[in-house]
């Protein structure tokens, strides 16, 4: 550190400091932790569990994911993401922390937040700040970010994120419905203006920050820290100007008109989603799907895609057309002058197509031995006597919003297909094992799809298959005696379940169902509808999201007719061989294997 910025760095802390005696009292000099914990407190706060519960609060309490930290109107608290993570929060503040495996998202859902990211994150790692509007990726960088009521409009909310040190990057959909990604660096701020639709789209305004930008609340979390300061006066061209409180040159807003003398050379990338399933009948689309980045945030962009795929077959989905406007609505496209459109892949894979026949047996007669038990399934091993729900699963979706499925008795066959690749995966789900999708990058490989497995615990168990388990005692019954699980484990588990609204239920594969939660019921097989956008996350292995990864229960054209026609007289045995008619059905979406039964004299 050079001499002049040493002499800096004492002369602001201490002027800062005489302006914020009082503000800043109670501030610790570092902090450190080694895992989520509340590091200090001060005034009204509150900790809700899981559940929305008030719990203990005192220093050093960890927290579990899906657990809020509130702090009233005199209240302020810092937490320990890790060693090298501190968020602090501002009065009236309400943050939700969720984690799963090394994927960490802070959910502001009201307030302000000041967060010091000391190390970049691994590549596999990821830390999200989500707002109301906008999600915030960050690698290594301290920024604050706010999301609050417009006092004036009772629905309508502001949204301010400010970089202090690196580079964050927001994701969100603009105005025109596509999804972008904006890096953001430092001594920039984000303000998304107040909406009182943020579901539609919003449209950042990136602007230079100001000493006024980070007065009271964030100037106090600087300066309790002189590696913070050092840290934003190296890694930020105005950093000296921003903490001693000079206005900053050269702040003018570009209009862009569409009339005017500008280009913009940088790359804009824009990538149409590639999605895959099975054939069910109906098209694959994704017209209007597509990711751009590199776009300024100043602009908003429509996009079509053309391309449709109902049977099983690939196709491209090209990106046909797209417009830029700026923020008057004007096209500006001719202005961008590198631009790149990249097509994705409309996959439909032939859905399986298992042709059963039932089995005989008698002693010797002289009459030929038929079996007309015959039809078709998704998976093999049919038997008759089994009851509907045999094979059933249950779709769930985490706390970061990917779905998972349990197998909760028997078997579930389950198919997916990587729509960036083709590769295609089947796997075998069985009882009490849950499974959900991650897309994994490799520099080498490029995009791949992984089914991620894991085999649970009694206490591993979300709330919907317990309460299934709760309302069919065979189905529990047979659950355990598949998996090991102790009966009166789980029993004990579904006595401490919320109480819950009544809710009329309804009889499904033979299972007493919620009516609300009937179509997460599936009997059998599966298959993984996958759209993938690429580029969308700023880390290299991720879960895919329930936009991206959706199970859905395989179905078969009900005009495919089976007949049985074995016949067996003479002592001996044979298949019990058949006859398929497709009806209305095409053949060619279909992969066709047998499980044909035996006559045996």
């Amino acid at each position: 550190m050079s001499r002049k910025l040493s002499s800096f760095i004492i002369i602001f802390l201490l002027i800062i400091s005489l302006a914020a005696v009082g503000t800043a009292e109670g501030a610790a000099d570092a902090y450190e932790a080694s895992t989520i914990r509340l590091l200090r407190h001060s005034g009204t706060v509150d900790i809700l569990d899981v559940e929305g519960a008030p719990r203990f609060l005192l220093d050093n309490v960890r927290f579990a994911s899906g657990e809020t930290l509130i702090t009233g109107e005199d209240g302020q608290a810092s937490v320990g993401l890790d060693d090298t993570k501190i968020l602090t929060l501002d009065t009236d503040t309400n943050v939700q922390f969720v984690q799963e495996a090394d994927h960490m998202r802070l959910n502001l859902q009201e307030g302000t937040i000041y967060l010091d990211v000391q190390e970049k994150l691994d590549e596999n790692a990821a830390l999200d700040i989500q707002t109301s509007t906008l999600t915030v990726g960050i690698r290594g960088t301290i920024v604050y970010a706010s999301d609050k009521p417009d006092p004036n409009r009772a629905r309508a909310r502001e949204i301010i994120l400010g970089v202090l040190e690196g580079t964050a990057e927001i994701n969100f959909k603009d105005n025109k419905g596509a999804k972008r990604v904006v890096p953001v660096p430092a001594g920039k701020k984000v303000v998304v203006p107040a909406s009182e639709n943020p579901d539609g789209g919003v449209s950042p305004e990136i602007s230079a920050m100001t000493a006024e930008d980070i007065k009271g609340f964030v100037t106090d979390q600087i300066i309790a820290d002189t590696g913070a300061v050092e840290r934003i006066i190296e890694g930020n061209e105005n950093g000296e100007q921003l903490l001693a409180g000079a206005p900053i040159e050269g702040d003018v807003e570009n209009p862009y008109p569409a009339d005017g003398d500008w280009t913009i050379g940088s790359m804009v990338k824009i990538v149409a989603q590639s999605a895959s399933k099975l054939f069910d009948g109906t098209p694959l689309v994704r017209p209007a799907d597509a990711l751009v980045s590199g776009l300024p945030a100043d602009f908003n962009i429509s996009v079509t895609c053309d391309g449709s795929q109902t049977n099983a077959g690939t196709t491209d989905n090209v990106i046909s057309s797209y417009t830029i406007t700026n923020s008057i609505g004007e096209n500006v496209t001719s202005h961008f002058t590198n631009i790149q459109t990249v097509a994705g892949s409309l996959v439909v894979d032939p859905a399986p197509l298992i042709v059963w026949t039932g089995s005989a047996e008698k002693e010797y007669d002289g009459e030929p031995l038929i079996c007309e038990d015959a039809g078709v399934r998704t998976i093999s091993g049919y038997n008759v006597e089994q009851p509907s729900w045999q094979n059933t699963s249950v779709v769930t979706e985490s706390a970061l919003g990917s779905e998972q499925m349990v197998a909760v008795s028997g078997r579930t066959y389950v198919h997916g297909t990587n729509p960036l690749t083709g590769e295609t995966k089947d796997i075998e789900l069985r009882a009490g094992q849950r499974l959900s999708v991650a897309l994994q990058t490799d520099d080498s490989a490029g995009e791949s799809l992984d089914f991620v497995i894991e085999t649970l615990t009694e206490d591993d168990l979300p709330e919907e298959v317990l309460r299934l388990y709760a309302d069919n005692p065979d189905l529990l019954a047979a659950a355990c005696e598949e998996t090991g699980w102790d009966p009166d484990v789980i029993a004990d588990l579904i006595t401490k379940l919320p109480p819950q609204q009544p809710e009329s239920t309804v009889t499904h594969y033979g299972l007493k169902v919620a009516s609300s939660n009937q179509s997460n019921i599936m009997n059998d097989s599966a298959n993984v509808r996958i759209t993938v956008d690429t580029q969308i996350t700023n880390y290299s292995t991720r879960v895919l999201g329930s936009e991206e990864a959706t199970f859905t229960p395989i179905r078969l054209d009900p005009s495919i007719k089976v007949t049985a026609t074995g016949s067996q007289t003479e002592i001996g045995e044979s298949q019990n061989s058949y006859t398929i008619s497709f009806g209305t059905a095409d053949e060619h979406n279909y992969v066709i294997r047998e499980d044909l039964g035996t006559l045996k004299v």
